[in-house]
């Protein structure tokens, strides 16, 4: 066997922060920079030292145990064969005598063929990205978060100055005020009634004509609304009826982006770089759901949840939604996202609010009677007057007075006008007798009839006026009672109201901080990264591939270390320090 001469250099380390559970490793752009690290950790060096076999796993050395228990690290190269380094481990110290020691040690796969392998795609479940920009890192992750808070509502309507009481009125009839009312056009189609819209003043006026009219009857529904129904109608509804616009009202609602938009608030900064709750996030993932999203409600019970990602945000990191409102039939007001996963409009995703109540009015029963009937009672007046007087006429000139009644009332006149009452012999008493009563009977008939006829005719109209009477004494009618009843709506809640909501600042400290420490979800078959961060970086794979000139035994060892998981380090003394700053540079 040739004669190894003993010129290998060993040198035992101490304070490498570095262990062989590979939980964390170094990271060095060159040879050049990990060998002067390592030796920067020198505590005792020791040349002219025999031939060191890797796989033997111990070095004799000429030093007491006791000077080489602190250490925890070693390399060694054989300089008769190269100047390659050796890392390892220090397992263990073992005494032999008072000047000779044992060290225990394995080999780091990691650190002595770090330079000998690239790695290739694979796998990747989990590393720090190369970059951290706002919702471009959207993967879910498996980390609990608690329950989210509310950290700024808003009252869409309310807050657009839309909320304002307006009623909804559709009647049969035009109105006879001075509006000039067609028929209504709904979104293109014709409908035979009339729409009207206004506020509680216009409204009641209009419907006091209708009931004044008595024609309380054409008035259809009366129903509540709000002021994004009345936009785009003619005139200054405050002051004016309306009448219903013909197309539906929309308005378009803008909305900050939490992490990207820039709004000062009470001379704070309340967007930019800080969730709703005031957090400011580390890693920008959790401006983006789960952890921090938009609830939007109707205040009926139905909640839609939103992502900020999933908005095309304007240069000014705003959003939008859209919110249309109509009165016609049952009024309602729906809002939807725009430019919302790709859909310019999204109407799949909106949200309704409905059951608006209706608005009770009172009518006149009188006034409505008098209206419907006032033809009808002229005519029963005039036809009853008209038979009375026939009555009359017919008593005193043909009913009770015949022909021969009046022939023989002629008779006893002219008899009583020559003889003064006085009657020749051969006209008997009984004859003068009945020539008087036939003279007397025609008229007195005619005048019993008369004044039958006067007392019926008066008792017919004392009847109609008493029956009138009765209608004018029932109490006003309320229509629309029913529905009328709304809890919501009398509590200014007919609205959507958007709220911010996030993770409780407890919770976002905790995932913020395993985000320090492990990097995103990215299960995505590409090539590890290892060093794209400035002070360290997490990487996971699953199935990791290497390629290189190394022994298959370290190449095995290195892949099971990516694919249990390890931190690349690029500054040893700041191993295990995650308060520092590691966004991408």
């Amino acid at each position: 066997m040739p004669y190894i001469p003993p010129n290998s250099d060993v040198i035992l380390c101490r304070g490498v922060p570095i262990d062989s559970d590979y939980k964390h490793t170094l990271y060095f752009n060159s040879v050049a920079d990990q060998n002067s690290y390592f030796r920067s950790k020198g505590f005792k060096e020791f040349h002219s030292v025999s031939y060191q076999r890797e796989r033997r796993n111990v070095i004799t050395l000429e030093v007491p145990a006791t000077d080489v228990y602190a250490c925890n690290y070693l390399m060694f190269r054989n300089t008769s064969y190269g100047e390659k380094w050796f890392f390892a481990f220090v397992n263990g110290v073992e005494y032999v005598n008072d000047s000779v020691t044992d060290i225990y040690y394995t080999l780091d796969m990691m650190q002595t063929w770090m330079f000998e392998y690239t790695l290739k795609q694979c796998m990747v479940e989990r590393e720090h990205s190369a970059t951290d920009e706002i919702f471009k890192n959207t993967k879910p992750e498996n980390i609990g978060y608690g329950e989210l808070v509310c950290g700024r509502v808003r009252s869409f309507l309310l807050s657009e100055d839309l909320l304002k009481d307006f009623a909804c009125v559709f009647t049969s009839e035009a109105y006879a005020g001075d509006l000039d009312t067609k028929p209504f056009i709904m979104y293109g189609q014709f409908c035979p009634v009339y729409g009207y819209i206004g506020n509680a003043t216009v409204v009641n006026n209009l419907i006091k004509d209708f009931v004044d009219r008595g024609k309380q009857d054409a008035v259809l529904s009366v129903t509540a609304g709000n002021a994004l129904m009345a936009l785009g109608t003619s005139q200054d509804y405050d002051k004016y009826i309306n009448q219903m616009p013909s197309t539906v009202p929309q308005k378009q609602l803008q909305c900050d982006c939490y992490g990207v938009a820039s709004k000062i608030i009470d001379g704070q900064e309340k967007y930019k770089d800080c969730l709703p709750n005031g957090y400011k996030p580390r890693n920008k993932k959790l401006f983006g759901y789960p952890y921090n999203q938009i609830w939007i409600s109707n205040n009926q019970g139905t909640v839609n949840e939103y992502r900020y990602e999933d908005f095309k945000l304007d240069d000014n990191g705003q959003f939008y939604f859209m919110v249309a409102g109509s009165g016609v039939g049952t009024p309602e007001c729906v809002l939807y996202p725009m430019y919302y996963r790709g859909a310019q409009v999204f109407y799949d995703h909106a949200i309704a609010l409905s059951g608006y109540p209706t608005i009770p009015w009172l009518g006149d029963t009188y006034k409505a009677y008098m209206a419907m009937n006032r033809n009808q009672l002229m005519v029963q007046s005039g036809s009853e007057l008209f038979g009375y007087l026939a009555n009359v006429a017919s008593s005193f000139l043909g009913g009770a007075t015949t022909v021969n009644n009046a022939a023989d009332m002629l008779q006893a006149a002219k008899y009583d006008a020559a003889n003064r009452g006085s009657y020749p012999k051969e006209v008997s008493q009984v004859t003068k007798t009945g020539l008087r009563q036939q003279a007397l009977g025609g008229p007195l008939s005619a005048l019993g009839t008369s004044i039958s006829g006067g007392a019926n005719l008066l008792t017919q109209m004392y009847t109609r006026l008493a029956h009138l009477k009765d209608i004018s004494n029932i109490p006003p009618n309320v229509s629309g009672l029913a529905g009328a009843g709304s809890v919501t709506y009398g509590m200014d809640r007919f609205d959507f109201t958007k709220y911010d909501m996030c993770v409780k600042p407890e919770y976002a400290e905790i995932v913020d901080k395993f985000f320090d420490m492990y990097g995103y979800n990215t299960t995505t078959v590409k090539i590890p990264n290892t060093h794209s961060r400035p002070h360290w970086n997490y990487v996971k794979t699953i199935g990791c591939e290497i390629q290189g000139f190394l022994p298959q035994e370290a190449a095995n060892v290195i892949k099971a270390v990516f694919d249990n998981g390890v931190t690349f380090w690029k500054n040893g003394d700041e191993v295990g320090n995650y308060t520092l700053d590691n966004s991408p540079t």
